[in-house]
């Protein structure tokens, strides 16, 4: 009797044991019972741009699957883009062909898009990752096309031969677009190109580092870029400022000369570039030593300074005689850049000034008002946090 009782006890326990195995398969496998918080307690990079995205609203501009490269184009805020029409017309719809012999001139890509022998409509597909104010520039052939993007159309003119001719400015919202054109009898598009101003890149310091973490010297930095708080930060006085003597740096473009005239202005350099009746063109090379915000001013006798920077425009007044001019804080990375400035007639410039800022991620800690080592790794909670902070302070995506 005692052997049997000892025996059913054991049967009732392996039974019980059977079913609590069953129930923590069926609750792993996530056939019964939530699954318990998995979330890492902290954060690479690639989570905190997905969630930078999203709170602030710019996943308008993904595609539905991104991958990281969408994500990193928004916050790139490149507004500058490129379409072959070839690429992006609907092949399948359109009463068009694709051409790749030179007909009508020199064309890019694998070829250019030809309408046919009565008046016809070709439709392009494509995504903009940022919304803006776009110039829209069209390389074309034919009279009397109609360009239709935004609810807005535009009327333009080519010719018999492909060419660059601006159509308009029209505001687009991120996310899918249509830009359609009706062509003429045999009219042609070779590309056409959507332009608006760059906006500051929101990133670290060196750039995104996608799988590694996010700390909070990175996130400081980010923050910096985002609120354009750079402007803020003192100068580094341990760094000498970078001067680049313009008619030494670059090569003097024809219609402009190297000259030591002094009735128009005390100049730095042993010489400095005039432009001409027509104006010129300067191409400046530039070598970045370190990471960091620069504060640039230029020497520069003109009524208005035209430069670029890496794609980015700069405008601001200028001078009747030769004296400085700030352009700004600009953000460079170590390595090469290149600025572009626009000499008007009988303009000219004489010394860029680079004056390297504080840089080290306790200084931008310090502008964030953020407290804690800067290699500290951020958690999921505290990085929800930081960014709830970052959308209370934030105007304009400048």
């Amino acid at each position: 009797m005692f052997w049997r009782s000892k025996m059913k006890r054991i049967r009732q326990i392996q039974v019980i044991m059977t079913l609590l195995v069953l129930l923590a398969m069926a609750v792993g496998d996530g056939v019964a019972g939530p699954k318990p918080d998995t979330s890492p307690l902290e954060v690479t990079q690639r989570d905190f741009v997905r969630m930078l995205v999203s709170a602030f609203k710019w996943d308008k501009g993904l595609p539905e699957k991104p991958a990281d490269k969408e994500y990193l184009a928004i916050l790139g805020g490149r507004r500058s883009m490129h379409y072959e029409a070839e690429d992006y017309y609907s092949a399948k719809t359109d009463n068009a062909v694709v051409m790749n012999y030179e007909l009508y001139g020199p064309f890019s890509g694998n070829g250019w898009v030809s309408g046919v022998a009565v008046p016809t409509t070709v439709h392009f597909k494509l995504f903009i990752p940022l919304e803006g104010e776009y110039a829209l520039n069209v390389i074309s052939k034919g009279d009397g096309q109609i360009w239709s993007a935004g609810g807005k159309k535009f009327k333009v003119s080519t010719g018999k031969r492909l060419r660059e001719e601006v159509a308009g400015k029209v505001y687009l919202k991120a996310g899918e677009q249509e830009i359609s054109v009706e062509l003429p009898p045999e009219g042609a598009v070779d590309y056409f190109l959507l332009q608006a101003p760059q906006l500051a890149a929101v990133e670290p310091l060196e750039g995104w580092r996608l799988d590694a973490p996010l700390t909070l010297g990175a996130f400081a930095e980010i923050a910096g870029s985002l609120l354009s708080w750079e402007k803020a930060i003192p100068e580094d006085s341990e760094r000498k400022p970078l001067n680049v003597e313009i008619a030494r740096a670059a090569s003097i473009p024809q219609g402009a000369q190297a000259t030591t005239i002094d009735y128009l202005g005390r100049f730095e350099a042993e010489k400095w570039v005039r432009a001409g009746r027509s104006g010129a063109r300067v191409v400046v090379p530039l070598i970045i030593a370190d990471s960091a915000p620069y504060q640039l001013k230029v020497k520069f006798l003109g009524e208005v300074v035209y430069a670029e920077l890496d794609g980015k425009k700069i405008e601001k007044a200028g001078n009747p005689f030769l004296d400085w001019v700030d352009l700004g804080v600009t953000r460079l990375k170590r390595g090469a850049h290149t600025l572009i400035l626009r000499l008007p007639p009988n303009g000219g410039v004489d010394v860029l000034t680079l004056v390297k800022l504080k840089s080290s991620p306790q200084d931008y800690m310090k502008l964030a008002g953020i407290e804690g080592a800067p290699d500290d790794r951020v958690s999921r909670s505290r990085a929800e946090r930081l960014l709830t902070s970052l959308a209370e302070r934030f105007e304009e995506r400048q």
